[in-house]
């Protein structure tokens, strides 16, 4: 019965419009950390040229992408990760790039939307055009699953915050070239992310979960040789 409720929400509510309007979005004038990190990482993204981009994924995010550091990750990457983003930022952030020019695209949002109150419904609805927009222009298109913080902690989370991820199955499955990246196992459970993977603001990952998420981001985007081990061994 549970599921048969669960898909009829989520038929209801799939929705996907032009430029949706949002009031969950932040801070995005040229003077805030927004806008001064977004001028940095195109000063960073203007050195690379056609041949190098190529073979470079551009990894859109917030402040979980941002805090990622090369340690273990065996791909070439640029990190357009701004800390405190929203799926609103990093959608008009994907729009303002070639997304064409690089091997891959990946994506991860929706984490801030949460924060900010937003339904996981409406997270997945604003994911869902994203996807949309991305995948035609993109290569290869990867998005992560949301990190949804700890409900124990922060009791606004909504409850509903996992029907972003259903969306965004459903729509990547559209496409042949975009892949969802899953969370690790164990590191979210029902209640959000587990204390021990979490730093003490029950929102950003620690080291352990870091690593943890480095497999999973090998497994789908190293380059070969790595690629086999991920994919056969790790």
């Amino acid at each position: 019965m549970f599921n048969k409720i669960f898909a009829a929400a989520v038929a209801l509510s799939f929705t996907a419009h032009a430029d949706m309007y949002t009031d969950f979005k932040g801070d995005e004038s040229a003077g805030s950390f927004y806008g001064v990190t977004n001028k940095l990482i195109h000063m960073r993204l203007s050195q690379i040229d056609d041949d190098e981009a190529s073979k470079t994924i551009i990894m859109f995010g917030d402040s979980i992408t941002q805090g990622l550091n090369p340690n273990g990750l065996h791909f070439d990457y640029v990190n357009a990760g701004i800390g405190g983003d929203t799926v609103h930022g990093i959608k008009a952030r994907v729009k303002n790039e070639d997304l064409g020019r690089y091997r891959a695209v990946f994506i991860e949002s929706g984490t801030n939307n949460l924060l900010m109150g937003e339904i996981g419904s409406q997270v997945g609805d604003e994911i869902v055009e994203m996807i949309e927009y991305a995948a035609p222009k993109a290569r290869k298109l990867y998005i992560s699953q949301v990190f949804i913080p700890n409900r124990d902690k922060i009791t606004h989370i909504a409850k509903d915050a996992p029907l972003a991820d259903y969306k965004i199955k459903l729509t990547c499955a559209k496409f042949k070239n975009c892949v969802v990246v899953p969370l690790p196992v164990g590191v979210i459970d029902e209640n959000g992310i587990k204390p021990e993977f979490s730093l003490p603001d029950s929102t950003h990952l620690n080291g352990r979960a870091y690593a943890l998420w480095k497999n999973e981001l090998n497994r789908a985007m190293a380059s070969f040789p790595y690629s086999l081990y991920y994919k056969y061994f790790k």
